[in-house]
């Protein structure tokens, strides 16, 4: 395919510029065409060839909860720590052989030929991915019913939705043969859903987890993790995940060796010494919704902590409250560079992929009516928001995070971790047909605790502590970025002492396959 601009196309991109008319386009391009001749680096990257894979759609009598896109069977290629598990990973992540179609249907035609860096660490610690996960289109919502394959059911109850945007993620663990979930996390992602179905969700330290070959909407917030039943599984997945890989720009120049295993093993008897911040910010976002339940499930959960020997006492962050916005802005913008620059952004230095570009082109320009509202509103928003204002809004809001992260590290000089629900209200109900009005005000409602550690690049964890009318809470456990271990430590002594109020465990057989 060869690179040749053509006149009425840049006539028409420099009305839209503003660019004077006169200007010797035919020159210019000329100039260009003779420095391009016989270039095909388009043409030349669609010449890979995924590897073979063994996958299928999944099916009501497999998947009930409607969390599985496409069941899969990739073997393991060493042994390790993940030997004999079954993993199943969100449906942005790039596995060889397999669609990777992020939630929407316009991508359905997209194979990646390589693996994530996440997926081959997975197979080579002997773990066996058996599933990709549906989720909300693109990972711009956390319903869990945005996605083009439709929503997700909640496995504790079938009328409300599993929580997004790695909706599948969470409500697979409920399935007999999935273990070990992965999901991504951009403003609650991983947690929210985890909260809802009743599972453990971890937003790891930002940039701890590479995130190459995974489709993402903005570097700064773009963490993925691990989703399990207990505390020993995402520390054993967290030894595998973390770690740097050389081509991912999020990761920090030092990212810590894996010992997550090796602490959570041996947890502390109790926690005398650690001083637990309950976040009166996050508290009150629970108070509007007037979720009476889930707050009684936080207050449960703070003496139980207390028993075992940790300080409880109220913190404020008033600018827990206003760093939405900023995280907003940085959001909408970031999604709209994403589909404009192919999946990736401009000027990093990890890995392209040059068919996933090519792809997201095609289904944007002929099938962007698939896309969700919520994308489709962060499209038009952030595109108007960069053209009014030239990068300036996103410039600022980024510039602003930095105060809002400096008043949560005030608060770290007074508390280890702070512990706040992870969502303000227990799962919604599923609605038939949402208008675009309510889907989009039910895709962002429950975002307030969460999406601010997206922000700063803070770790979380969500767990499984109790229910408010028979419907899943999860209390959130944040620290310092790097207090990883430790916020699993504390979990591990609460699995322990209490144990963790779990979403079922369903009888759904394992898919068969047609080989």
């Amino acid at each position: 395919m060869m690179i040749n601009p053509r006149i009425d196309e840049v006539e028409q991109i420099a009305s839209a510029l503003g660019i004077a008319e006169g200007a010797h386009y035919e020159d210019v391009l000329a100039v260009v065409r003779a420095r391009l001749d016989d270039t095909e680096p388009v043409a030349a990257a669609l010449t890979q060839t995924p590897r073979e894979a063994a996958w299928r759609r999944s099916r009501t009598e497999d998947d009930p909860l409607n969390a599985v896109v496409r069941w899969c069977d990739i073997e393991p290629t060493g042994e390790g720590a993940l030997s004999g598990r079954t993993i199943s990973v969100k449906d942005s992540v790039f596995v060889a052989g397999v669609p990777a179609t992020c939630g929407y249907s316009g991508l359905e035609d997209f194979v990646p030929a390589t693996h994530a860096t996440i997926v081959d660490r997975i197979l080579r610690a002997g773990g066996r991915i058996v599933a990709t996960t549906n989720m909300d289109c693109f990972g711009f919502a956390a319903s869990g019913e945005t996605s083009s394959y439709g929503p997700t059911q909640n496995p504790n109850s079938v009328s409300h939705l599993a929580g997004g945007s790695s909706s599948g993620a969470a409500a697979a663990l409920s399935y007999p043969g999935v273990d070990i979930s992965v999901g991504c996390d951009q403003g609650g992602s991983i947690r929210i859903p985890a909260a809802w179905c009743g599972a453990l969700g971890l937003k790891p330290t930002h940039g701890w987890v590479p995130y190459t070959g995974i489709a993402g909407i903005d570097q700064i917030i773009d963490h993925a993790g691990p989703m399990a039943r207990s505390v020993a599984d995402i520390a054993v997945m967290m030894d595998v995940l973390v770690g740097r890989d050389g081509i991912d720009p999020r990761q920090p120049v030092h990212v810590p060796d894996a010992t997550f295993a090796g602490r959570v093993q041996s947890p502390p008897r109790n926690l005398d010494g650690i001083r637990i911040g309950v976040l009166d910010e996050g508290v009150d976002l629970a108070r509007e919704h007037g979720a009476a339940g889930v707050i009684d499930v936080v207050e449960a959960t703070c003496r139980e902590l207390e028993s075992m020997g940790a300080q409880i006492q109220r913190v404020s962050v008033p600018e827990h409250l206003t760093i939405g916005v900023a995280s907003f802005i940085c959001n909408l913008e970031g999604m709209a560079s994403l589909l404009r620059s192919g999946g990736h952004g401009y000027g990093h230095l990890g890995r392209y992929d040059v068919e996933f570009a090519t792809q997201l082109h095609a289904a944007l320009r002929d099938r962007a009516e698939e896309l969700s509202p919520q994308v489709k509103v962060a499209w038009l928003a952030g595109t108007a928001m960069s053209n009014t204002y030239g990068g300036a809004l996103y410039a600022a809001a980024r510039n602003s995070l930095t105060d809002h992260i400096a008043a949560y590290a005030n608060v770290f000089a007074g508390v280890d971790m702070l512990l706040m629900p992870t969502t303000p209200f227990a799962p919604l109900r599923t609605l038939e047909t949402p208008s675009a009005a309510q889907s989009l005000d039910r895709g962002w409602s429950m975002l307030g605790n969460t999406a601010p550690f997206n922000a700063t690049g803070m770790p979380a964890l969500s767990m499984p502590v109790g229910r408010s009318d028979g419907l899943p809470v999860g209390v959130m456990l944040v620290g310092p970025k790097g207090a990883d271990a430790g916020l699993l430590e504390v979990a591990q002594l609460y699995e322990t002492t209490v144990g963790w109020d779990l979403g079922p465990e369903l009888a759904v057989a394992a898919p068969e396959w047609e080989r």
